[in-house]
């Protein structure tokens, strides 16, 4: 592209000598070898001729020109998915805990505008910068050939000009580029509170609070701008000055040096064409070294979030594990685990041994580590000491995902698409791979089906709406259950599954529960303990220990804590 922008320019000074002196024709023997082959009757039309091939050479450099954007735009677009990709495939791979500590809208920050951003505004200038660096160093050297000292002296000018300006301002672009950051980290988490909350802050009627935390950080993200486009307008329209300027000191270089004005208009035509080039340029050469530092700042999280994902991340897709056995028993040995920066342990000391097809509820106090544990035994979360075994397997990293292909999970609050029943019972499965009669059995040993099929306008088709607002609670749960079912799972973890339902809606989905196949295996969270009271076996935790085992009616004669909670729940 550079080339083609060249020869462009350089194509004016013969034309242009031409049409200033048209004796050059028998004069200089190329020429005139030129004008014999051309055909043209007279000198006249060997002009419009030539005026013609310089239009098309200009006209060749510009098409060629737009097709090299395109290409840029293309590579630099193509470099900016591969980003988006490999750091949502780094976040799917992370532990769970992870996302228990980081802020999921800075996550989604980061994805969905940061790495754009990086791709317009990093990448590409970094590509605008050798673009027109090549070009300009070209331009230069055409120049150079007519005349060098003229061309150092505007070289120097100009780009000294423009250096100048650059090394009193990095320093301030590279700051004002980290409080964009953090702006803009503030701004998407104000507004997805805000949003995301809505309920919760219609009923407080603190909505102001909410209005100001978003306007303080976005009053903050666009007074940055504002600085930052006045220091990187400011040395563009200073250069141009200059550059004007210079035209009148060419003018009057020529004069000074007694050159005649057949000799003048070919030059600074010349230069004009080479000023018309150059000065865009180098002008899009200082804003994008200046875009560059600006987003310097950027760099370094985009990086730490692709995580090293290897170059190969389209094979650390494809599931081919066979799920785990389980046939006999799940143990729990000396499990203990403990958060972050948490010095008690959540999960101190446990040992379970669980049965194939048994009945179990983990039960205590808030806070005693009942999620926690349940957690652990999904192999969301690893212990710190201690191991679990399946029919004497060890659960590990390794083949954590195998073991949770046999695990179904139905929390106390559903996450839900909005999508359709179908597509929210077969979660996460590809629409050409879903199993239509297995979802219709999964909502039925659900008790779903008939509420799907005579009472929603679309059946199975029908969308639940955003995190399903169009689903009571007792139906959302409900949509949880069939979803687990759908896995076929050998295990079914329901983590306080029926605590925010009434009693009559807890008993349904409970009854639904109560009649799955004997072969799954069941691990509750209880809050309300009526909800496991003919489970096989109740563990009662306390400080994330094990204090007591048994059935409901042993534990209601022996443990005080535990008929506390019992009669609680009963009310």
């Amino acid at each position: 592209m550079a080339a083609s922008q060249v020869i462009g320019v350089a194509s004016m000074l013969p034309f242009l000598k031409l049409v200033t002196d048209p004796g050059i024709i028998e004069s200089n023997d190329m020429v005139h070898v030129v004008y014999e082959i051309s055909g043209a009757k007279d000198y006249h039309m060997f002009m419009i001729v030539a005026g013609v091939v310089v239009l098309l050479l200009i006209t060749l450099s510009s098409v060629l020109t737009v097709f090299t954007f395109a290409l840029q735009y293309k590579v630099v677009q193509q470099t900016a998915y591969d980003i988006e990709r490999r750091i949502l495939i780094n976040y799917m791979q992370k532990d769970y805990i992870y996302f228990l500590s980081d802020n999921t809208s800075s996550m989604a920050k980061q994805l969905l505008t940061e790495v754009s951003h990086f791709s317009e505004y990093m990448l590409m200038q970094i590509v605008l910068t050798v673009v027109h660096m090549v070009m300009s160093m070209m331009i230069f050297m055409l120049v150079m050939i007519v005349d060098p000292m003229l061309a150092i002296v505007t070289m120097i000018t100009l780009g000294g000009s423009y250096f100048l300006a650059y090394s009193r301002i990095r320093e301030r672009l590279l700051k004002l580029g980290g409080i964009r950051i953090r702006a803009l980290d503030d701004r998407f988490k104000s507004a997805t509170e805000a949003l995301g909350g809505m309920k919760a802050i219609k009923a407080q009627d603190c909505s102001g609070y909410f209005i100001n935390q978003f306007s303080r950080a976005s009053h903050q993200y666009h007074k940055n701008i504002v600085k930052y486009q006045s220091i990187r307008l400011a040395p563009s329209y200073f250069v141009q000055s200059v550059a004007f300027g210079g035209i009148v000191i060419i003018i009057l270089y020529f004069l000074a040096a007694d050159q005649p004005m057949d000799d003048i208009v070919p030059i600074l035509g010349l230069y004009a064409a080479a000023g018309y080039k150059l000065l865009p340029s180098l002008k899009t050469l200082f804003n994008a070294v200046s875009l560059v530092r600006y987003n310097h700042p950027l760099v370094d999280r985009i990086y730490n979030d692709l995580g090293g994902v290897s170059d190969k991340v389209d094979e650390l897709l494809v599931d081919e594990d066979e799920p785990m056995e389980f046939n006999d028993r799940i143990e729990l040995s000396d499990v203990t685990f403990r958060y972050p920066d948490v010095s008690d342990a959540a999960v101190n000391g446990v040992n379970m041994n669980i049965r194939k097809g048994s009945r179990v509820a983990l039960a205590g106090l808030t806070g005693s580590g009942k999620t926690t544990l349940a957690d652990i035994v999904m192999s969301l979360i690893s212990p710190s000491d201690g191991r679990i075994t399946v029919d004497g397997v060890p659960v590990t990293r390794e083949n954590a995902t195998r073991w949770r292909k046999i695990v179904g999970y139905v929390p106390q609050d559903v996450f839900l698409l909005d999508d359709s029943i179908t597509r929210n019972i077969a979660f996460g499965v590809p629409e050409k791979e879903v199993d239509v009669d297995r979802v219709r059995r999964a909502a039925t040993t659900a008790c779903l089906d008939e509420f799907i099929t005579k009472e929603l306008p679309d059946g199975y088709d029908t969308r639940v709406g955003e995190r399903g607002n169009r689903l009571s609670g007792g139906q959302r749960q409900r949509l949880g259950l069939a979803r687990a079912l759908y896995r076929q799972p050998s295990l079914l973890i329901l983590d306080e599954a029926t605590s925010a339902l009434d009693g009559v809606t807890q008993d349904h989905v409970m009854q639904a529960i109560s009649e799955l196949p004997q072969e799954i295996t069941i691990i509750a969270i209880a809050h309300r303990l009526s909800t496991v009271r003919n489970f096989d076996t109740i563990y009662f935790m306390d400080r994330g220990k094990i204090v007591m085992e048994g059935r409901y009616e042993d534990l209601i004669d022996m443990n005080e804590s535990f008929r506390e909670m019992a009669s609680l729940s009963a009310a």
